[in-house]
């Protein structure tokens, strides 16, 4: 896919807001929003890797389950070389750019 222009983002690691911050929001999705700097540290870290060892490559943006960050997430998400990031509103690439495309959500709920 990668050879065809195709761009993968990782999308966290468990998907799910372990303590439950989220549930008026989504069905529990939101692993970002309660997560401390060190929580999101760790998550990008084994995100990254287990992505990396699976599919021999970085991924090429970063998108938060539900599109919820929390506090501090997007300092400690620029530690790290995504080339860009998806929030509700678009995306954000590395150098500054701002890419104004907001995304339609659903829930099941």
């Amino acid at each position: 896919m990668k050879r065809r222009g195709v761009e993968i983002a990782l999308h966290g690691c468990f998907h799910r807001d372990p303590r439950g911050m989220t549930s008026l929001l989504t069905r529990g999705e939101g692993e970002f929003i309660s997560a401390s700097p060190e929580e999101t540290r760790k998550l990008l870290q084994t995100g990254r890797s287990v992505f990396s060892d699976a599919l021999g490559f970085p991924p090429d943006g970063f998108t938060a389950p539900a599109w919820l960050y929390g506090p501090g997430t997007a300092e400690v998400i620029g530690e790290f070389d995504f080339p860009w990031v998806e929030y509700r509103s678009g995306l954000v690439f590395q150098d500054g750019r701002r890419l104004f495309a907001p995304v339609a959500v659903f829930s099941s709920s």
